[in-house]
């Protein structure tokens, strides 16, 4: 209660004489005044409170309110930092996400492209192979028209009568 009084005391809200009818422990507030204020002068009943002392404590009072303001800017700044660095760390994770996703699709298509050439180089073997057979089997049907039917009988020739000699075809069949 003492402690009460004295805080109004300070503030100027009630009088000495007040704050010591209300006291149950005049002796204890007289007290506590003088370790506040040890430059306090009693005159009677009456107390006579420094101006020095009490500018004093406006002045810490001042700094207190102060020191409150800048926490409070200073944990809002915090707080802000905060967002900003959980905003930063969740962009960082989604593109790491997409990277991994793209790096998962890059395999994909690499795998896709080896086969491809692999289908590719296997294709171009057999149509090279193809050709070549047909490259034989063209020869040798030219080898037996300029060698005059060294095998067996030519498809659509009877017997009797000597082959007719056909000209030349122009083109790549000769």
């Amino acid at each position: 209660m003492n402690q009460s009084l004295l805080a109004l005391l300070v503030y100027g809200a009630i009088t000495y004489a007040e704050a010591m009818e209300q006291s149950h422990d005049p002796e204890d507030l007289l007290l506590k005044l003088r370790r506040m204020f040890p430059n306090l002068e009693q005159r009677g009943d009456e107390v006579a409170m420094p101006d020095a002392d009490f500018a004093e404590i406006q002045e810490l009072r001042q700094y207190r309110k102060l020191y409150d303001e800048q926490e409070v800017k200073n944990k809002e700044r915090i707080a802000e930092k905060d967002e900003q660095a959980a905003y930063l760390q969740q962009t960082i994770e989604d593109r790491e996400d997409a990277i991994r996703q793209l790096e998962g699709r890059l395999q994909e298509m690499r795998g896709e492209a080896e086969k491809m050439r692999g289908d590719y180089a296997r294709l171009q073997a057999e149509a090279q192979e193809k050709m070549n057979k047909l490259l034989d089997r063209i020869r040798e049907l030219n080898q037996r028209m300029a060698g005059g039917g060294g095998g067996g009988p030519m498809p659509g020739g009877g017997g009797g009568a000597p082959p007719q000699q056909t000209p030349p075809k122009p083109g790549i069949f000769r």
